[in-house]
């Protein structure tokens, strides 16, 4: 279907299978009715009631014939439409000579017939028809035509059309300015640089010629070089343009060139104060360089400006949540009540209760979300199963895991849940076979298996096959500290205990975890090192005194 330029009947009515919706825009209506004749006014209803419906090939025919016996412009025009939208080609350019006829100072017809004649790969005749326009506007409107070209099927056409335009208006940079549009919109970049060079040296310190010529050297892969060229420019009378800097900023940040980014869009923020796009991709600059406070503080202007209250919110919960204070974290994250961020920053909030021991409270957030695509409710599924699992809820986790993999047997992360519930549960051989079923399709899935290996050197006499997974997740994320636990934990059970103690230890000095603490413990207790022992485990039970594994370990070895 072609773009004629018209507006649409006065309701838009769903469109026919296999077709796009016609209209746009609501129409207005034809001619008063008060004065119309009758079979002409049963025409016309019979036309609406059809067009409403969705039944065009009717209501074409009635607005055919009402436009035989009238020549009132808005009835000539939902006919010339409705013809072509039907694909009555033929048809639709009588009817838009008619309309033009009808009323003869008007452009719209002659660009609806422009658009007719161009579709059915006419060249000379759309080309005087646009130029009346044009030339009736006093040079005219160039971009408008040029967008208007654009939106036709028969591009090649339309391109010579534009050529014809161009001819006679060579001097006219404006003109060239549309034409090197129309030739990119094309694919055709060398003849929009000539258009847009020749239209720059006709009218100087042009801004959105100069941001333009930047985008067509980057649609010819010569990003760094686009960059350079809006950064001479801003050295000149365009060093306070909003456009060309905030297009350098972010030619900056498509060259990952982060710091220079931030630097530029800061001096936005200072030619032009108060811009809230401005503001938040300097917040957003600012966590990228792990400049949190100075993020918290941009962010925290969008809040008190009353913008991007959603997107700035979020950000000041991931903020809180570095910072660990994870009530004002709940709090922001709450705050996402809709947006991109809104079942991210929920799954967040259920999260953190979940870990300040809430469970019932984080389920009851999981619980009222809603979950649109597969892969929201997969994260509601995994989430809601590691809840359980945080509050020793191992069955009830290994339900949720159960039930979702009916779901989405597929799924590793389910899969990897499951695991962890059947191994609490002494299921030992369903751990197995979940995280050897993980491997089979992704044998570098880290986390499947450090989990395997660290499960047989638990819970089994299997050391060496555990030593084998834990060596390749260790291989694979070589920083990783509960994988380096691990690994410490498996040369433990092998009876390796200096090894085990050197990789433990730096486990421990990566992350202060109870659990962690507890390894350490344990092994410098069997190696004789017990004050070392002892040290450990009461530096651990300030941070973490109600923790189960690390009590439990330190009972075992008499140390209540």
């Amino acid at each position: 279907m072609i773009a004629i330029g018209l507006d649409g009947c006065a309701t838009t009515p769903p469109a026919p299978a296999g077709e796009a919706a016609p209209m746009e825009k609501a129409a207005p209506e034809p001619a008063p009715r008060a004065e119309i004749p009758p079979q002409l006014m049963y025409d016309l209803l019979s036309a609406d009631i059809a067009w409403q419906r969705g039944e065009l090939e009717i209501a074409a025919k009635q607005y055919k014939k009402a436009a035989a016996a009238s020549n009132d412009p808005g009835i000539l025009k939902q006919a010339t439409t409705i013809s072509a939208m039907t694909k009555d080609y033929p048809g639709a350019i009588e009817l838009a000579k008619r309309w033009i006829s009808a009323a003869p100072e008007a452009d719209e017809p002659r660009q609806a017939l422009a658009m007719l004649l161009i579709n059915q790969g006419e060249i000379q005749e759309p080309t005087r028809l646009l130029n009346e326009i044009l030339g009736k506007q006093g040079g005219g409107n160039f971009m408008e035509v040029a967008a208007l070209l654009g939106r036709q099927s028969n591009q090649d056409t339309a391109m010579q059309v534009m050529d014809g335009l161009i001819a006679g208006h060579s001097d006219n940079p404006d003109a060239l300015f549309a034409y090197a549009h129309f030739a990119a919109r094309n694919g055709k970049i060398d003849a929009a640089l000539e258009k847009l060079d020749a239209a720059m040296r006709k009218k100087k310190n042009w801004p959105d010629a100069v941001v333009m010529r930047a985008r067509l050297m980057q649609m010819r892969n010569e990003n760094a070089q686009a960059a350079d060229y809006l950064k001479s420019q801003l050295k000149g009378p365009l060093s306070t343009n909003y456009d060309i800097r905030l297009t350098y900023a972010r030619m900056l940040m498509d060259l990952r060139q982060i710091e220079e980014a931030r630097e530029q869009f800061i001096l936005l923020d200072k030619q032009h104060a108060n811009i809230p796009d401005v503001i938040y991709a300097i917040g957003l600059l600012d966590l990228q360089t792990n400049q949190m406070p100075e993020a918290e503080v941009q962010f925290t202007r969008l809040i008190e400006m009353g913008e991007r209250r959603l997107e700035a919110s979020y950000h000041l919960g991931l903020i809180s949540e570095f910072k660990k204070d994870y009530d004002a974290a709940i709090k922001w994250f709450s705050a996402v009540t809709g947006g991109q961020f809104h079942h991210y920053s929920h799954l967040k909030v259920a999260s953190l209760l979940s870990w300040q021991g809430k469970a019932d409270a984080a389920l009851g957030v999981l619980h009222e979300l809603k979950s649109g695509s597969p892969q929201e409710k997969q994260r509601v599924y995994v989430l809601e199963g590691e809840i359980l699992y945080r509050a020793k809820r191992y069955q009830a986790s290994m339900d949720v895991h159960n039930r979702a993999l009916q779901e989405m047997p597929n799924d590793t992360g389910l899969l990897y849940g499951r695991a962890m519930a059947a191994e609490r549960l002494n299921l030992l051989d369903q751990a197995e076979k979940d995280l050897a079923d993980i491997l089979s399709r992704e044998p570098e899935n880290v986390q499947a298996l450090n989990g395997l290996g660290y499960t047989l050197a638990d819970r089994t006499n299997r050391f060496e096959e555990a030593h084998t997974y834990v060596k390749r997740a260790l291989d694979l994320s070589p920083d990783d500290p509960a994988i380096i636990d691990s690994m410490g934990w498996v040369l433990y059970r092998m009876g390796k205990y200096d090894e085990s103690i050197q990789h433990i230890q730096r486990a421990y000095d990566l992350l202060k975890d109870p659990e962690v603490a507890a390894h350490l413990g344990e092994v410098l207790w069997s190696s004789g090192q017990h004050d070392k022992a002892l040290q450990v485990w009461r530096d651990a039970l300030k941070q973490d005194p109600n923790d189960e594994i690390l009590v439990n370990t330190m009972k075992r070895f008499g140390q209540e």
